[in-house]
């Protein structure tokens, strides 16, 4: 029986693929313990490496991928805080960036108070709010082509909900899973239990469960809505001397 992390990581990883699938040029090829993406347009959803094993000799590879791309990043997914691992990667000159926590969660039997109105915004118009939302340090370029992405992927559905555009999440059914990505409210529409009737609403609809990634400080308030930490993704960068 497939375990709860591997239908984490086969939803991460599909969801990833897809978004990089949207781009021309991109290349799609696998290693030793990663699936590679890669593209000289310098598009964000590309030039990364998403591993789930390292070694010594991969870690070099990546490293000589990485030092001839203006943007490369390695995702690390592991059950556990695999700290050889980022150690092996340290020493090929990778430092950590960022670090997310994998959820799943069952749906409960809980119905929402109320049914968040759904937004009848198209797909490129969320996309654009969620790009918004989720990178408000990068450039207005690396926005719009970060939105393009997640409007073109296949195999996604991007929702909208309130009156006006307050908040939205793209999701990623599959057989056994179904995948929570940028589910984001609103700054001014926030603390106002939005988030929580949507992920409610949405857990309504379905038997299966479902998964996502969060930021550590977020873990709490997701336990709180029935969903428990199966695993980790470090993101690094080639450190520049």
């Amino acid at each position: 029986m497939i375990s709860a992390f591997d239908l984490a990581f086969e939803n991460l990883k599909s969801t990833y693929l897809s978004l990089s699938h949207t781009i021309d040029d991109a290349v799609i090829s696998n290693g030793e313990g990663y699936v590679l993406a890669e593209s000289q347009s310098g598009k964000p959803m590309a030039n990364y490496a998403l591993c789930h094993t390292i070694s010594p000799w991969t870690a070099r590879e990546l490293a000589e991928i990485a030092s001839s791309r203006i943007r490369f990043q390695i995702y690390f997914v592991s059950q556990t805080i695999d700290q050889t691992s980022l150690e092996i990667l340290a020493r090929a000159g990778f430092a950590v960036s960022g670090k997310l926590s994998i959820l799943i969660g069952r749906p409960t039997d809980t119905q929402p108070s109320e049914h968040p109105p759904r937004n009848a915004s198209g797909g490129l118009e969320i996309a654009r709010f969620l790009a918004n939302l989720f990178y408000p340090r990068q450039t207005e370029r690396f926005r719009a082509e970060a939105a393009e992405s997640l409007a073109e992927a296949q195999g996604g559905e991007l929702r909208a909900y309130g009156q006006e555009l307050l908040a939205g999440v793209m999701l990623r059914p599959e057989s056994s899973v179904t995948g929570i990505y940028n589910l984001g409210v609103k700054p001014s529409a926030r603390n106002r239990g939005l988030g929580t009737k949507i992920l409610q609403r949405l857990c309504a609809e379905t038997e299966k469960p479902f998964t996502l990634q969060c930021e550590q400080s977020l873990i709490s308030w997701y336990s709180r809505q029935g969903f428990e930490s199966i695993g980790h993704i470090h993101t690094l960068n080639l450190c520049q001397w």
